[in-house]
């Protein structure tokens, strides 16, 4: 969040802060981000963790777990590209 990175920055003193986004805007935001693997489409990194060797991305320790939901459908899109086969293994191309 904005309010998170004025912290890290250590601009908390009194002064203006300029934003691209009202203050209704501002107000209305979650109060901290949701991590980008929750919600960002996974197929890539379920590739790029089989091709390193990582077995069972469903039980692989992330720091923010993403969704069952979301691992199971990246899984069935490259099973549906011919990325991967029915048992997850890597497919040569």
């Amino acid at each position: 969040s904005s309010a998170q990175r004025a912290g890290h920055a250590e601009h908390t003193n009194s002064g203006k802060a300029f934003r691209l986004y009202s203050k209704q805007c501002f107000n209305e935001m979650l109060p901290d981000m949701i991590p980008e693997i929750q919600r960002s489409n996974l197929a890539n990194v379920v590739l790029y963790l089989k091709v390193i060797g990582i077995g069972d991305i469903l039980e692989f320790d992330y720091v923010d777990s993403p969704a069952m939901d979301q691992m199971v459908e990246a899984l069935h899109l490259l099973h549906c590209l011919g990325a991967i086969d029915s048992n997850g293994k890597c497919l040569k191309m």
